[in-house]
């Protein structure tokens, strides 16, 4: 990639990685959103394993908590 697309992902866009960079991440699902935006772009993203584990966990547990939500207003609403 060229100076040009790294400054496309660097520069505080909807690409921005740099916003990401020595900090937690709590939001799993941009993170993906991002990581698929770049690839898009043609750019080869490394997630390692231990990471993506991490990743499904986070995204499976979201969607648990989601769907329990999603029944609780459903009973009240019901």
């Amino acid at each position: 990639m060229g100076p040009q697309g790294k400054q496309i992902l660097l520069a505080g866009g909807k690409y921005d990685l740099d916003s990401l960079k020595d900090k937690p991440i709590d939001n799993i699902k941009d993170l993906v959103r991002r990581i698929r935006m770049v690839e898009d772009l043609g750019v080869q993203v490394t997630i390692y394993p231990d990471a993506e584990e991490y990743i499904n966990h986070r995204l499976f547990w979201e969607r648990i908590a989601e769907t329990v939500q999603g029944i609780g207003v459903a009973t009240i609403l019901g």
